[in-house]
């Protein structure tokens, strides 16, 4: 089953009126319950509602741009985060949140979290990790439930299942695609393949995806960038500014 990794924001509120901004950081997904109000997103050119009582799943690999209505803003509550292993779809995804009680009830719990959040400030969930715990398990069950309904395949491969574990959280430890390879004890080469084959991307690729969106989001928290090298797995800030040159 997938886990949540690191969450950029979490909240319930009132959007902002026409388009609101909506960072989007490589590899994050975002979750919206939508409780009231008129908008919609732009996807692939076309416009598309966001109704009342539904849930929306928008992938990493889906640029969107959500818009409100200026008289009556859409309400709702939302959390962007990442999941692993990564849903692989180029389709917003949506499902009526009255489904099925279990749906609905974790749909309560997932909007609950959200009024305690407030977009980036985390600490009020923090505080009680048992109720921090039920609110990810909320997305998770939510996303499940969305990708079942929608008949979107899932990354089901342990040999890739691992490999995705190990990047994600082991980001510090400097490790290359030949060792990822060898702790899944598969031979380099034939693992490229293989991940490239299921993931869409390669290995090399991806890694470098999860260092550079989390390289980001601590330099927005305002790590030193010295220290951000230790943590996304380059050994001085020198070697992380040559590898990202466009993001700094």
């Amino acid at each position: 089953m997938e886990t949540i990794g690191r969450i950029i924001c979490y909240g319930s509120i009132k959007a902002p009126v026409n388009t609101w901004y909506c960072q989007k950081y490589v590899g994050i997904n975002r979750l919206y319950y939508i409780h009231s109000g008129i908008g919609g997103y732009e996807h692939n050119g076309k416009k598309y509602p966001l109704r009342s009582g539904k849930l929306y799943f928008i992938p990493y690999t889906v640029s969107f741009t959500p818009f409100s209505d200026v008289n009556d803003p859409i309400v709702h509550t939302y959390m962007d985060f990442e999941l692993i292993p990564p849903i692989i779809t180029g389709e917003i995804l949506s499902m009526e949140a009255n489904k099925s009680n279990k749906i609905s009830s974790a749909v309560s719990v997932f909007h609950l979290g959200g009024t305690m959040s407030n977009h980036t400030d985390l600490s009020p969930l923090l505080e009680d990790p048992p109720f921090w715990e039920l609110c990810k398990a909320s997305v998770v069950y939510l996303v499940n439930a969305i990708t079942l309904e929608n008949k979107i395949p899932k990354i089901t491969d342990k040999v890739v299942t691992k490999s995705l574990e190990i990047m994600h959280t082991r980001l510090n430890e400097k490790l290359t695609v030949n060792d990822i390879a060898g702790l899944c004890y598969m031979n380099p080469d034939s693992f490229i393949r293989r991940f490239s084959r299921i993931v869409g991307t390669t290995p090399y690729a991806y890694l470098k995806n999860i260092r550079l969106r989390t390289a980001r989001y601590l330099k927005e928290l305002g790590m030193p960038l010295s220290q951000i090298a230790s943590e996304v797995g380059y050994s001085d800030a020198s070697s992380l500014s040559h590898a990202l040159p466009n993001q700094w």
